[in-house]
C-alpha cells in the first residue's frame, strides 16, 4: 500500500506516488494512502467476481458502474490506519474494499450474470480475500490476481 499524492492544480484527476509531479515537477498534496495495481485487481475480483482484465470489462463497467457505495470511514480507500499496532490496515467497515453493496444483492447478481453470460471466461471461481499487502500478485496466464497466501489449487481447477 503506497503512499499517494495528488496534482490539484496543474494536473487534475491524476494520482501518482511521489509528492512532486512526474509531468510538471510542481509539488503535490499528500491525499493518503491507496492500494497499488495488484491490490486493486485482487480488490476487483473479491468485489465482483470476475476478472480485473479482458475483454468483457466494457460491459462489466458499463453494468455495474452505480451497484457500490463508497465507504465514508475509510473514504473509499479501504484502508486505515491504526496506532496500536501500529500500520495501515484493511478497513473493518467495509473489508478492505472502499465501498459497500448499493443495490440489492439479488439485482448485482443478476447483472453479474448478464457479463458471464456474454463473457463465460470472465468468471473468477476463487477470488483471494487476501487483496492488501505485498504478496498479491497477478498470474498472465490465469487473468487473475492471487495471494501467496492463498491455498494452492490443483492445475485442472484453472481460474
Amino acid at each position: 500500500m503506497p503512499k499517494s499524492w495528488t496534482i490539484m492544480s496543474c494536473c487534475p484527476g491524476s494520482a501518482h506516488f511521489t509528492p512532486i509531479c512526474p509531468m510538471c515537477k510542481l509539488p503535490s498534496e499528500y491525499i493518503g494512502w491507496t492500494i497499488n495495481n495488484n491490490e486493486r485487481m485482487a480488490c476487483y475480483q473479491y468485489v465482483y467476481g470476475l476478472k480485473p482484465l479482458g475483454p468483457h470489462r466494457a460491459l462489466a463497467d458499463r453494468l455495474l458502474a452505480n451497484t457500490r457505495a463508497r465507504c465514508y470511514d475509510c473514504r473509499g480507500t479501504g484502508i486505515t490506519i491504526s496506532e496500536r499496532p501500529a500500520g495501515r490496515r484493511p478497513c473493518p467497515h467495509c473489508e478492505g474494499t472502499g465501498g459497500f453493496l448499493a443495490i440489492p444483492q439479488g439485482e448485482f447478481d443478476a447483472l453479474r450474470q448478464r457479463v458471464l453470460d456474454a463473457f463465460p471466461d470472465a468468471e473468477v471461481k476463487h477470488p483471494t480475500s487476501h487483496f492488501l499487502g505485498a504478496d498479491v500478485l497477478f498470474s498472465l496466464d490465469r487473468g487473475e490476481a492471487f495471494s501467496a497466501r492463498d491455498k494452492p489449487r490443483p492445475p485442472d481447477e484453472g481460474s
